[in-house]
């Protein structure tokens, strides 16, 4: 495991670590229950971030109120989280980089991409979303017809998740309110990890009962459409198609309303990276960073392939439809691998 440091951020300290030798400086804005020492106890993970590492120096932090970092009273803005970016990143001796945000993390890395493009080489969004159309918990007990039955002329019929995806996410929401730390939430997102018992541990270790309602609430109310279209950055959106907790539609949206935005959809259950099609996933990072499926010996020229014109899909072009293979791209953008971490019988 590497060495854990702490980033002065204010008045708070940041728990961060720094590993992995490729030429692509990578920020990993993790979702909203982390723990930067406790995760590479998971052998998915471990093996997700040692490939990654290969060709990318990988920046990994603890936001604050979570996992190593240091408490605060209340819930932080989108300001603020990617003011925790930038700290991190000075801390660390990282300049322009590629910024990877999960979840609800992915508002705070667009802020940082909008707000700071001078720091910012590219970024990965995964499974995140601009909006989830929620107001707050009061939705959370509303009927989920009904609910969607107001987003739809907000958001429009392609965009807006079913009644059964709202459904499931309202389920989260519930479970988070009022049972946060027993493993009910966190198995709703990772359905093929087995043991409630180690999510119920996970959940506790990575943050508390009201840090989580706290985090939680302040994403339901999240909506960043407005600066989707100020992003320059190369972009790579990749979401699951039954992932559990934020919608595919989420993703499709961020990949049509970013300019120049990839998308690679892929085949998968859980809302986490490294158990929904990993290798697939990482083969799609590297081309997306270096152009090739080979690690690259030297440093490369800042994100040339990314930000070719001719492999990017554009703002507001119709969205092709998916291939047999999940992706939803205008062009190829990753190969078929092994799926050899996926394929684990047991999960932890």
């Amino acid at each position: 495991m590497p060495e854990t440091s702490y980033a002065p951020c204010g008045d708070l300290s940041l728990a961060y670590q720094v590993f992995g030798d490729g030429p692509v400086e990578l920020v990993v804005a993790g979702g909203f229950a982390s723990h930067v020492e406790l995760y590479w106890t998971l052998p998915e993970w471990k093996a997700f971030f040692e490939q990654l590492s290969t060709f990318c120096r990988v920046l990994l932090f603890d936001k604050a109120g979570l996992g190593l970092s240091d408490p605060v009273p209340k819930v932080r803005t989108l300001d603020d989280r990617a003011a925790e970016i930038e700290a991190v990143m000075d801390a660390a001796g990282f300049g322009k980089s590629v910024l990877f945000g999960v979840s609800e993390s992915g508002p705070a890395t667009m802020v940082f991409a909008a707000t700071r493009p001078e720091r910012t080489r590219a970024f990965i969004l995964y499974d995140s979303f601009s909006s989830i159309g929620f107001a707050g918990w009061d939705d959370v007990d509303r009927d989920p017809a009904e609910l969607r039955a107001g987003l739809v002329p907000e958001l429009g019929e392609e965009y807006t998740p079913s009644t059964e995806q709202l459904a499931r996410l309202q389920e989260f929401g519930r479970n988070a309110r009022s049972a946060w730390g027993t493993g009910a939430a966190t198995r709703l997102l990772l359905p093929s990890v087995r043991s409630l018992r180690q999510l119920a541990m996970l959940e506790r270790m990575c943050t508390s009962p009201g840090m989580a309602r706290a985090t939680i609430e302040a994403a339901f109310r999240i909506d960043v459409r407005p600066i989707l279209p100020t992003i320059t950055a190369p972009s790579l959106v990749i979401h699951a198609r039954e992932d559990p907790g934020i919608p595919v539609q989420c993703g499709r949206y961020l990949a049509d309303h970013i300019p120049g935005a990839r998308y690679l959809e892929v085949d998968g259950v859980d809302h986490a990276y490294w158990l929904t099609d990993p290798d697939r996933i990482l083969t799609g990072i590297e081309e997306f960073l270096t152009g090739s499926h080979a690690a690259p010996a030297s440093p490369i020229a800042p994100c040339a392939p990314c930000c070719s014109p001719t492999s990017s899909r554009r703002h507001n072009t119709p969205r092709p439809r998916a291939t047999s293979d999940g992706a939803r791209c205008s062009t190829a953008l990753v190969k078929s691998q092994p799926n050899s971490r996926n394929d684990s019988a047991a999960r932890w």
